[in-house]
């Protein structure tokens, strides 16, 4: 690659796709239990799978280690950053259209999708297992953030100056005091996250490749080079606009599709307790609710089973063993405890049918049901507590079973070394 030069687009676009290819084949070498297949074929998940497990080995000792974290975190960091400094001539007002399509097609913008989910992340890694900038080679990321924040200060103007003298309570930003323009930049991404300059541009870099892959060709582009654009960008084009969604980063490949996505993120979330006025109103995000929550309705949790039910359950007695074995007394004490049954318990074996009342279904619960299963994402809040009780009952019902038969075997054996104990008449 150093034989190339910063114009030779086409040449580095052809040596990262050898790479990829590569980078394929290899994981097929290191797993044949899974059939062959192209690089097209191949599933970006299933692909990532191979990643997650195999990075765990080349950092380690055995292997080395081939791959030295904090260099990774490093080199990441510094091209995300790059990649967001570059970005945000996509908010410059006054570069044309065509000129902001010619760069998007290009590929000059394919990790800033990534870099603007998860940039922060990276630079705040780094900073912890350097312990700050405290590395040799820390100069290249003070560089890099040094001019992310100039272009960042220049685009905002007064904004900016307001976002540097808002408070922050996240630990972490400590690192970053001997730059306090660069920690008022992370610090407005980590906690606004609202329609700033740098939001635009990851808008506008979005809304290019869509137009782009509604055209059948661009007069600065060769045919095969186009091509061979749609078919990287296309299958993730249209993205969620719902930060921290994994739809945000990766999108879907329709527009149709991304309405289906849309819809679990239409009702806002709200607060079930009784005469609370955020039942009709809601929150704008999961965050709120649960500040809401702690500050207007605090209480303990709830035992996994109620007070009522297990007190109940003490009252249970075992079964009958076989009389033929019993003595007297103590087939005298087995048909009592045969007269002795749980209230809601219909035979031997059958489930107790737990009231509906005694179980309580949180806004926690309806959301982890959605997030757990897509199928049942698109019911609505009253669907989704019938059916999560419906579970709950279930899963308690079944807790009971087998606190009881534990209890019917303790009394078994009771009843036996009794037998055993009592003196032949």
């Amino acid at each position: 690659m150093s034989r190339c030069q910063a114009t030779d687009v086409s040449k580095l676009r052809r040596i990262f796709g050898w790479m990829r290819m590569v980078q394929v084949q290899l994981w097929y070498s290191f797993t044949p239990q899974y059939p062959s297949k192209t690089p097209k074929e191949s599933s970006s998940s299933t692909l990532a799978g191979w990643l997650t497990s195999h990075v765990r080995f080349l950092q380690a000792q055995s292997s080395g280690p081939f791959i030295n974290k904090q260099d990774s975190c490093r080199d990441i960091t510094t091209a995300c950053i790059a990649q967001l400094t570059q970005s945000l001539t996509l908010a410059d007002e006054t570069l044309e259209r065509l000129q902001h399509l010619h760069y998007v097609a290009q590929g000059f913008y394919g990790l800033l999708p990534y870099a603007h989910g998860y940039w922060i992340e990276h630079l705040l890694e780094y900073l912890e297992l350097s312990q700050g900038f405290r590395t040799p080679d820390f100069s290249s990321i003070q560089e890099q953030l040094m001019a992310l924040t100039r272009n960042w200060i220049d685009l905002l103007g007064e904004e900016a100056m307001r976002i540097s003298n808002a408070e922050s309570h996240d630990s972490r930003l400590h690192w970053l005091e001997i730059l306090p323009s660069t920690r008022a930049l992370v610090q407005e991404a980590l906690e606004l996250r609202k329609a700033t300059k740098e939001s635009v541009g990851i808008t506008r870099y979005h809304t290019c490749v869509i137009e782009l892959l509604t055209e059948s060709n661009f007069p600065s582009l060769l045919a095969e080079d186009f091509i061979a654009f749609k078919e990287e960008y296309g299958p993730s084009a249209f993205v969620c606009s719902v930060y921290g969604c994994d739809r945000a980063v990766v999108g879907c490949s329709s527009d149709e599709q991304l309405k289906v996505h849309l819809t679990r993120h239409q009702e806002k979330p709200r607060c079930f307790k009784q005469d609370c006025f955020y039942n009709d109103v809601g929150f704008n995000s999961q965050k709120q609710l649960k500040d809401h929550q702690r500050r207007c309705h605090p209480s303990p949790p709830l035992p996994s089973i109620p007070r009522q039910i297990s007190h109940t359950l003490g009252q249970q007695s075992p079964p009958e063993p076989s009389v033929d074995a019993l003595t007297p007394a103590a087939a005298e004490q087995t048909s009592q405890a045969k007269q002795q049954q749980l209230p809601g318990m219909s035979g031997t074996g059958s489930l107790p049918d737990i009231p509906a009342h005694m179980i309580q279904v949180t806004p926690t619960d309806i959301m982890n049901a959605r997030k757990a299963n897509p199928k049942i994402a698109s019911l609505t809040d009253n669907q989704l507590r019938d059916f999560i009780i419906q579970i709950k009952k279930r899963q308690m019902a079944a807790a009971m079973q087998k606190e009881m038969a534990l209890q019917r075997e303790v009394a078994l054996q009771q009843v036996k070394r009794q037998m055993i104990m009592e003196p032949e008449k």
